[in-house]
């Protein structure tokens, strides 16, 4: 049995929710303590679970696309104001608990506090794909991939292991294999082993306030679609406006014919599991999505736009048929075999 950290980064909930598996598996073999920041915070609180809370590095927007430089300065100036503070509580806590590993979901503190401890550490994230593998790459993206590659290296470049999920089984480059295992998507308890149902409606998710713009345009199309997350519970026409709800969602998306959505790993990755055709629309300027839109088009289960328009959401659903057919050979989680990695890597590490 091991003492064993977990840090989970708290912007957007997939960290927090992909994370909730792992955590619930390894709690039957070992002692685990949480710390969490934002969303994942108030996440893991509301399911009744003890965790510490710390500061996490935020994604700023202005309708559809992220504030780059807003962003860079604003995560700059709340670390310098505050973010080092929440490291020396963890490090504190951390002393406290007297972990014998630490185990992160693409959360930067906990890396570093492993560091300062002189424990083992592993990073648990898709964001790893895209700068340990191997893969070809439009040239327009070459330089937002490099500024991406430089952010993910800040994040987690103190971790002694790399855990990478993916749709796409990725070779890992040569310099890396020592350290990095690419293993299939990671799917919360509430999706995984579950059946698609057949299709009725379309479900739409966006994370970045955009359904001003995007209403005017599915009202042009004949289908019905449930639109995710609404701050009330509302229909206009063919649309049905939800608040969130993780069960409601869930049963939505396995009736679905079609997920819209941006580019969020958490989602396209359960889409792709349910057989479910993904139309996906990247947050601008936000490369992680975009790298996840055209894997996705790459390998044939779905398209790639830089905007939502009707023309072609309804060449899409022409094709969406071919999508659910190319779909069918996609039928792996990755649940299993990283959580027997990441046994494997605890028992190695911890003596």
């Amino acid at each position: 049995m091991a003492r064993i950290l977990y840090t989970i980064n708290g912007e957007g909930l997939g960290h927090a929710t992909r994370s909730r598996y792992l955590i619930e598996q390894l709690q039957q073999r070992h002692t685990i303590s949480l710390a969490a920041g934002f969303r994942a915070y108030h996440y893991y609180k509301k399911l009744g679970l003890p965790v510490f809370r710390i500061y996490c590095s935020r994604i700023l927007y202005r309708g559809p696309s992220v504030r780059v430089l807003d962003t860079l300065v604003r995560n700059v100036f709340t670390f310098l104001l505050y973010g080092w503070i929440s490291l020396i509580s963890l490090w504190i806590y951390a002393l406290r608990f007297k972990p014998d590993i630490i185990i992160s979901d693409y959360e930067q503190l906990g890396l570093l506090v492993a560091k300062m401890m002189s424990i083992p550490s592993i990073n648990v994230d898709n964001q790893s794909t895209i700068t340990r593998c191997t893969y070809a790459l439009p040239r327009q993206y070459a330089l937002r991939r490099n500024i991406v590659a430089l952010a993910n290296y800040n994040m987690t470049w103190p971790a002694t292991y790399f855990c990478a999920t993916s749709f796409i089984p990725f070779p890992v480059k040569p310099e890396y294999k020592h350290n990095t295992f690419v293993v299939p998507i990671l799917l919360r308890k509430e999706i995984l082993g579950k059946k698609p149902l057949p299709g009725k409606h379309i479900l739409v998710y966006q994370t970045s306030h955009t359904f001003d713009m995007i209403a005017p345009l599915l009202k042009c199309i004949p289908e019905r679609f449930i639109v995710y997350p609404s701050p009330r519970e509302s229909i206009d026409g063919n649309l049905h406006f939800k608040r969130f709800s993780e069960t409601a969602f869930v049963k939505d998306l396995r009736a679905s014919k079609a997920v819209i959505t941006n580019g969020g790993f958490s989602l396209i990755s359960e889409a792709l599991y349910l057989h479910k055709p993904v139309y996906s629309v990247p947050v601008r300027r936000q490369y992680e999505q975009i790298f996840n839109a055209i894997q996705v088009q790459r390998a044939g289960y779905g398209e790639h736009h830089d905007t939502l328009t009707v023309a072609s959401l309804k060449s899409f659903l022409r094709n969406a048929p071919k999508y659910e057919r190319n779909l069918r050979r996609f039928t792996k989680a990755g649940n299993e075999e990283l959580l027997k990695i990441i046994d494997a890597l605890i028992k190695k590490s911890v003596r």
